[in-house]
């Protein structure tokens, strides 16, 4: 059997006209896939926006931070960094 080889690895001419043609059709292709992709992400996100879906990490799946979210913004306000408050903290 042959091996597999991808169009760019073989031996042509991509100085010649034909070439940047298809060059430029594949590129046509692709940003329109890109742009359906982001079109249906864009409505899938207004979708659950609209059924009242809380879209990211849920209050309650970090325990932890939100147990200490309060302390540290104290720290923060008495002019302390986020590292230094955070170190002292957790």
């Amino acid at each position: 059997m042959g091996e597999f080889r991808a169009v760019w690895q073989e031996e042509s001419n991509w100085d010649s006209k034909g070439s940047h043609m298809m060059a430029t059709l594949l590129a046509g292709i692709a940003t329109f896939e890109r742009e359906l992709v982001q079109e249906r992400i864009c409505s899938g996100i207004a979708a659950a926006k609209a059924r009242g879906k809380w879209l990211g990490r849920q209050p309650g799946q970090r325990p932890k931070s939100d147990r200490l979210a309060p302390k540290v913004l104290v720290l923060v306000a008495q002019d302390r960094s986020y590292r230094w408050s955070g170190a002292g903290s957790g």
